[in-house]
C-alpha cells in the first residue's frame, strides 16, 4: 500500500480538516479525513495477502460474465447480474468486523490503527468502470462535507441514536441498511427540493418477524409498505 497524497481541505466556519489517501493491498483507493494534521494514518500498511486486483478504470465490460448488464424484454428494462459479489463478506463475528482499525495479527479494510472519517472503495461492487447502464450516465460522486467538528459530531450522535431507536423499537437488535441520496446537481428546481440525506432502513416489520419480500415486490417491483409512514415516525419517537 502506498500513500496518494495529503492536502487540507476548507470546512464550515473557516476549520481544516486534513484528508489524506493511499491504496490497498489490491489496489483500491481509501481516503481518512482527519480533525488533526499529521497523523499520517494514511501511511499504515495493507499487511493482507491474496486479495485479487480490482481491474483498472474502464477495463469492465457489459458482457463481462461476471458483470452483465442485460436487456429484458419482458419488463423493459435493464437487468445487473453481479455474481462476483456472492463471496462478499456476511455477517461476521464482532472479533472479524472489517470496519474496524487494523491491530497487530489483525489487518481489516482499514489499515490504520484509528480514525476519524474514512472512506474507502468497495470490494465487492455491482459495476465497475465508467459505464453503468447504457443509455445512462453515472457518476460515483465523493462527498466531504463541509462541516465543522461541532456538526460532523452531532449528526454521528444523531446517527447512532436512531439506529438505537430501531433496536429498542423491536427489543432486539435491529439489521439495518443505509444509503446517501446526493442532491441534484444541475436542475436548481429540483434541488431545493431534494436535498442531500441519508436513508436508513431495517429488514424488521415488528418484534421477531423479519420482512419477505411477496412474489409482486419480487417479481414485479410492486413494493407494499406494512405500517404507514406517520406510525413508524411515531414509534421511533417513542423508542426513545
Amino acid at each position: 500500500m502506498s500513500a496518494v497524497g495529503t492536502e487540507p481541505t476548507l470546512a464550515g466556519g473557516g476549520q481544516l480538516g486534513w484528508k489524506n489517501s493511499a491504496r490497498l493491498a489490491d489496489g483500491r483507493e481509501i481516503i481518512y479525513s482527519d480533525e488533526s494534521p499529521g497523523l499520517n494514518r494514511a501511511l499504515a500498511r495493507d499487511t493482507r495477502e491474496g486479495l485479487a486486483p480490482v481491474p483498472a478504470p474502464g477495463a469492465w465490460s457489459p458482457e463481462s460474465p461476471e458483470q452483465a448488464v442485460r436487456w429484458d424484454p419482458p419488463l423493459g428494462e435493464w437487468v445487473v447480474t453481479a455474481t462476483q459479489r456472492q463471496d462478499r463478506t456476511f455477517a461476521p463475528p464482532p472479533d472479524q468486523c472489517p470496519l474496524d482499525p487494523s491491530a497487530p495479527g489483525r489487518p481489516t479494510e482499514i489499515p490504520a490503527d484509528s480514525y476519524d472519517v474514512v472512506v474507502f472503495e468497495n470490494r465487492f461492487p455491482s459495476l465497475r468502470g465508467a459505464s453503468a447502464l447504457p443509455g445512462t450516465e453515472a457518476a460515483g460522486c465523493p462527498i466531504w462535507p463541509p462541516w465543522t467538528t461541532r456538526p460532523a459530531r452531532r449528526f454521528g450522535g444523531l446517527y447512532l441514536d436512531v439506529l438505537r431507536r430501531f433496536d429498542r423499537l423491536f427489543d432486539t437488535p435491529a439489521p439495518c441498511i443505509a444509503a446517501w441520496h446526493q442532491a441534484p446537481v444541475t436542475d436548481s428546481v429540483a434541488r431545493a427540493e431534494f436535498g442531500l440525506h441519508l436513508q436508513v432502513f431495517t429488514v424488521r416489520r415488528a418484534p421477531g418477524k423479519l420482512k419477505y419480500l411477496a412474489g409482486t415486490e419480487s417479481g414485479m417491483g410492486g413494493w407494499v409498505n406494512d405500517i404507514v409512514p406517520e406510525t413508524a415516525a411515531q414509534g421511533l419517537r417513542e423508542a426513545g
